[in-house]
């Protein structure tokens, strides 16, 4: 088998890497969820990744609640293998139910901290949480490199990685603006004038795809709209992320000179650009954030990452069980907050 595991909790859902062919897998994968309730729920389940058909499911563990992690400590890699050793952790043992309700698909090993944020640091030895959303580049070259993209996110020898990006979304025309669109295409207006008469420049793609409905025989066409997806990918991709980081060491962030780096790079791991944003720049403002367009000026023209930055501090909750989420920190908003991280092994 080839196993990875994801990981839900909420609407927030990680996946780890594939171990190859192994039935007794080590991920050592760390994951951070935001809580809002004692009540919330998790879930594991593992799959056998194949490269040619869809992944195949081994086993699951549903709807497990998160107060039953409470007393599991972080798992501590063993430093001869870099694996984990389970029988000397408190961690829990989690049962894999395999298809059909079939029992006996191994266990699974899990361990969690739950954490306190705060817009201000309470002692010296607080972390710091940075959340960099990433939401799409706008302005790149055609040339500026091959898509898909990606952008690595790094702050005190952390770093997290976005997906792939992908084409923006096509902007909805309604009914009756596609009715006026078709009768003024069959007419024989032109697409350019049409778009500067109704002011629907942005709508190019969407309107060449119409186009293209109204006459399916027209082979340029057809061109023409690959060309401008492609176009869109290159010049426009989305992303439409969150990156969380936990950094545990909070001095080496408030250090001077500490700097969050938001890395572009292509296809082919090259790297395009690099943006450079002091830490100190984020935690000066009242808000501990950072709003974006960010400048690529290594790309020249009005090439911008769109996004926004934020640094928090955090502590680990040393509360009883079920005191957890009674005395839960407020952000600038007044709304309480805490977030578990899981260590994961398994065999």
């Amino acid at each position: 088998s080839d196993p990875f595991v994801v990981v839900a909790l909420g609407s927030t859902r990680h996946t780890s890497h594939v171990v190859d062919q192994n039935l007794d897998p080590v991920w050592n994968f760390t994951m951070d969820y935001p809580v809002h309730s004692a009540a919330q729920l998790v879930s594991f389940k593992v799959f056998d990744k194949d490269h040619y058909t869809s992944d195949d499911i081994i086993g699951t563990a549903l709807d497990v609640p998160l107060t039953t992690l409470w007393t599991c400590n972080k798992l501590s890699p063993r430093k001869e293998t870099g694996g984990v050793d389970v029988e000397d952790e408190d961690c829990l043992e989690l049962p894999l139910q395999g298809p059909d309700s079939r029992e006996g698909a191994g266990t699974i090993f899990v361990a969690g901290a739950f954490l306190r944020f705060t817009d201000h640091q309470i002692q010296s030895s607080c972390g710091v949480y940075l959340a960099a959303k990433v939401m799409q580049v706008r302005g790149l070259r055609h040339d500026a490199g091959e898509y898909p993209f990606r952008v690595q996110v790094s702050l005190a020898g952390h770093q997290l990685c976005t997906k792939c990006s992908q084409p923006p979304s096509e902007q909805a025309i309604s009914e009756d603006l596609q009715e006026l669109l078709r009768g003024l295409l069959e007419g024989g207006q032109s697409q350019e004038s049409m778009e500067k008469s109704l002011h629907l420049e942005s709508y190019d793609y969407e309107i060449t795809k119409l186009r293209a409905r109204l006459r399916p025989d027209d082979e340029k066409l057809k061109r023409d709209v690959l060309k401008q997806l492609k176009d869109r990918h290159a010049t426009t991709p989305m992303f439409e992320q969150v990156l969380q980081i936990l950094i545990p060491d909070g001095e080496a962030v408030l250090r001077l000179g500490a700097v969050v780096e938001l890395r572009l790079i292509d296809k082919k791991d090259k790297l395009l650009d690099t943006i450079c944003i002091k830490a100190k720049r984020i935690l000066d403002r009242e808000d501990k954030t950072l709003n974006g367009p960010f400048r690529l000026a290594g790309l020249g023209g009005k090439a911008r990452l769109v996004g926004s930055l934020r640094l928090r501090f955090y502590t680990e909750l040393e509360l009883p069980k079920k005191q957890l989420f009674s005395s839960g920190s407020c952000d600038s908003r007044g709304r309480g907050e805490s977030a578990g991280g899981f260590n994961l092994s398994a065999d």
